[in-house]
């Protein structure tokens, strides 16, 4: 009986234990399948984390390629080698052109990456690099064996479209051994120290430390890794040191040797152990995402950085491009003021040839300096167009008017043809689409050696809108199909063999290019080397300015208007002195002279004027305190406000914005011929307006 209830009591015992074996071998599968998950996640994690920041690299290179004129080889190469420096695991790029054939690779090495003949990407490229350009977007290509027994790899396809046009396909070829090892390597490879890792892509392995990490279903924990519009998988399995299996077992034997009480103590043990495991993973990965977090506060603090020195490079380049314009513009006032002044004299008809070829050549360079300032102020988007009512109609005729000469000098018949439907008033920036019909009539006269040039100006709708159709058709050299998209970039001809034969900066289509499309409209060109060109341009028509009311045309004339009136020149320079001095000579005029802002406020402190050509740039007292100096005498004693033209070099819209501020009435920019000071004076004094308080800083 006893020996019978000692073997019921060691059947029980054991059957207690095996219990409790079992349990605790679904307990601790259960634990080491959370604690697996927990890694899985940390580095799905690191991965999607480290690709998305090398995808976010090509896309910003892409960006760059996107907003540049043209692609340049030299631009290409520096950003490339610098992207393959920064980004371990790039194996090299290539800049795949809208024919699908390879344009520029780096580094040369690679150049049997993607297939054994440069200018045939193969089927497969061809058929990624035709959907990466439907879909607009960005795409990674299956997996490829690299040359030079570089091992695998794949391709990650960038589409770069340019105003809604696709321009090309950047290609990023990725080494994954050498990703992967630079995830071990790196900052976060504590994740991974303790995993064996398989990645894959459309369920096909890309990458493995040991396949026989699959053979064990139940220690091997799969995680989707969204990137882009693809799907990664990523496998981990435990390493040696993650569990000791051999250890449980032994406990378990011992469980099984001292029964029931064992089999409790050992479970005891095993959550206090399962417990320490589980804080310490949670610890190391605290850590991780601290590391995570500090290198995300790092990137914000150097895409900070960076964006303080584009403001202050573009306050520099700004500050800059307002010096040059008064350096340039005043020595030119004085050409253009002198030659005037002297073609008004008693001159034989070959000094008056000679006056004339001065003025012209001045005029071609104040066009040259104007067009770069311009397209400085475009580059930087400083550039605001104003709302006017114009007639169109008439500043086509006046433009075709104003380039009649050149074309005859050179033996061209220059016409127009209007259509009758266009509307009297249109509402645009008058300059600016002046601007546009010179710089194209320029173009085709410049390039037409015999024949014509011929404007058309037509209404047409597209949409349910009305458009302003300008086309310039001349008969000139014409524009080689590869070269069409070259004119409209900066300092740009399209063949460097005509750069001496056909003079000029090179500027005048990016400027129309630029004016067209900040106004809304677009430009075109249809052209055949050797037979001549075509410049379409449609450009939004409005017929009325909301709010916006035509600018008033002076009835009377400046001689009239400036007989016995008296008028402050304040202007340091002497030889814009003698000009403005020889423009109002004869007029009926008195003019006082001022060198500096403190001698333009004492003298109109002494005397009433009837006007002020005040200079922004004199010693001692610049233009803008001299006239708020004016102005506040004029408080002081309770005088009506006399008008104050700036007469300034400095004619750059944040340069206007300064002298209004200050209390100006207009800006006339140098230089200025006599008929526009003569108008802009007579236009004042005969109006006389008190300007809005409100605008006159104090």
């Amino acid at each position: 009986m006893g020996r019978l209830r000692l073997m019921f009591g060691v059947a029980l015992a054991l059957a207690v234990t095996l219990v409790t074996w079992l349990f605790l071998s679904q307990v601790e599968h259960r634990k080491t399948a959370e604690l697996l998950e927990l890694e899985a996640a940390n580095a799905r994690d690191l991965i999607a984390h480290d690709l998305k920041v090398r995808l976010d690299a090509v896309e910003r290179l892409g960006q760059r390629m996107s907003a540049a004129q043209y692609i340049d080889a030299r631009q290409f190469n520096m950003d490339a080698s610098a992207l393959l420096r920064d980004m371990p695991g790039f194996y090299a790029l290539a800049w795949i052109g809208p024919d699908n054939r390879i344009a520029l690779v780096e580094p040369d090495r690679s150049k049997r990456l993607i297939g054994t003949n440069l200018k045939n990407l193969g089927p497969d490229r061809v058929a990624l690099a035709e959907y990466v350009r439907t879909a607009r977007g960005m795409h990674i290509g299956d997996q490829l064996e690299l040359v030079n027994g570089s091992g695998s790899g794949f391709v990650v396809a960038k589409s770069v479209h340019r105003r809604g046009q696709h321009i090309g396909t950047l290609w990023v070829v990725m080494q994954i051994a050498d990703w992967v090892d630079d995830l071990y390597a790196g900052a976060n490879g504590k994740t991974l120290e303790k995993l064996d890792l398989a990645i894959f892509f459309d369920d096909q392995p890309m990458f493995t430390y040991d396949m026989r990490i699959l053979s064990n279903a139940f220690y091997t924990k799969t995680s989707a890794v969204p990137v882009a519009d693809m799907m990664f998988a990523v496998a981990v399995s435990p390493r040696d040191g993650f569990f000791t299996g051999a250890g449980a077992t032994m406990r378990w034997v011992v469980t099984v040797l001292i029964g029931t009480l064992s089999g409790a103590l050992l479970f005891a043990a095993y959550a206090l152990r399962a417990s320490r495991v589980q804080q310490q993973i949670a610890s190391d990965a605290n850590h991780d995402l601290t590391a995570v977090n500090a290198q995300l506060e790092e990137e914000v603090r150097q895409r900070a950085i960076a964006e303080d020195l584009a403001r202050q490079s573009n306050t520099a380049k700004s500050q800059f491009m307002s010096t040059m314009s008064h350096e340039m513009r005043t020595p030119m006032n004085g050409i253009l003021g002198m030659a005037e002044l002297l073609g008004q004299s008693q001159l034989t008809p070959e000094q008056s040839n000679q006056v004339s070829g001065i003025r012209a050549c001045a005029g071609d360079l104040l066009e040259n300096v104007s067009d770069i300032l311009d397209f400085a102020r475009f580059e930087s988007g400083a550039v605001r167009l104003k709302k006017e009512t114009c007639d169109v109609a008439s500043i086509a005729s006046d433009s075709v008017q104003i380039l009649r000469h050149f074309a005859q000098k050179k033996g061209l018949t220059l016409s127009c043809d209007i259509s009758p439907d266009l509307p009297k008033s249109c509402c645009m920036d008058r300059g600016r689409f002046r601007q546009i019909l010179l710089n194209v009539l320029r173009n085709g006269i410049k390039f037409t050696q015999e024949g014509s040039v011929h404007l058309t100006l037509n209404v047409i709708s597209e949409g349910g809108k009305d458009f302003l159709d300008l086309r310039v058709i001349d008969t000139g050299v014409g524009i080689a199909s590869e070269k069409r998209d070259v004119i409209f970039g900066p300092f740009q001809q399209a063949d460097s063999a005509l750069d001496r034969k056909f003079e000029g900066s090179g500027m005048g289509l990016s400027i129309v290019e630029r004016i067209t499309t900040t106004m809304g409209g677009t430009v075109a060109v249809k052209s055949e080397l050797g037979k001549g060109s075509e410049f379409i341009i449609k450009l939004p028509l409005v017929p009325v300015c909301p709010s916006v009311l035509a600018a008033e045309k002076d009835s009377a004339s400046p001689h009239s208007v400036l007989q016995g009136v008296n008028v402050l020149l304040a202007e340091d320079n002497r030889v814009n002195q003698k000009i403005v001095q020889g423009f109002v000579k004869g007029s009926g005029l008195h003019l006082d002279v001022a060198s500096d802002g403190n001698e333009a406020a004492q003298l109109f402190a002494q005397r009433r004027y009837d006007a002020v050509l005040m200079d922004v740039s004199m010693p001692n007292r610049n233009g803008f305190d001299a006239t708020r100096a004016i102005r506040a005498i004029e408080r002081a004693r309770a005088l009506q406000p006399c008008p104050i033209i700036a007469y300034t070099a400095n004619c750059g819209e944040d340069d206007q914005k300064k002298c209004y501020e200050a209390g100006m009435d207009d800006v006339l920019p140098k230089p200025a011929s006599k008929q526009e000071l003569s108008g802009r004076l007579a236009h004042w004094i005969s109006r006389n307006i008190v300007p809005d308080e409100g605008a006159v800083a104090s």
